[in-house]
């Protein structure tokens, strides 16, 4: 989008236009203002794996995914999640609810990792932001 008003779409030379385009692009695909992106969880993996066979759209309450063996913390938002595991050679699997957002993210890279790579970006430039402006 042309975000910075100059008549040209440049997402090369104006970081307005290419900061402007990500943000349409969440838009259009149905990002939520202020809604919940991820939560970590904890997991058991034989239990588990129905959840993690329906993939990453956003399909469960979390106290739904409870009977297979999730840990929900009691702050958890109740909005529909998909269960998503990052698996790592030498390391323990993490188990992570993806909310709506999460899955906005992922129609750009469909990748897991693409994704709460973008969300723990974000989560860190925000830290900072914050804490620069105290």
């Amino acid at each position: 989008v042309d975000f910075d008003g100059d008549g040209t779409i440049d997402l090369i030379d104006s970081t307005d236009d290419a900061i402007g385009s990500v943000a349409n692009f969440l838009k259009v695909h149905g990002w939520e203002s202020d809604g919940p992106v991820t939560l970590k969880v904890s997991a058991d993996e034989t239990a588990s794996r129905p959840l993690l066979d329906e993939g990453i759209q956003p399909r469960r309450r979390p106290q739904e995914m409870a009977a297979f063996g999730i840990d929900i913390p009691a702050d958890a938002p109740d909005d529909p999640a998909a269960l998503i595991d990052l698996v790592t050679p030498d390391a323990p699997t993490q188990y992570w609810l993806g909310y709506p957002n999460f899955y906005v993210i992922t129609r750009y890279n469909r990748s897991s990792f693409y994704a709460m790579a973008v969300v723990q970006f974000a989560q860190t430039l925000s830290e900072r932001r914050i804490g620069s402006s105290k």
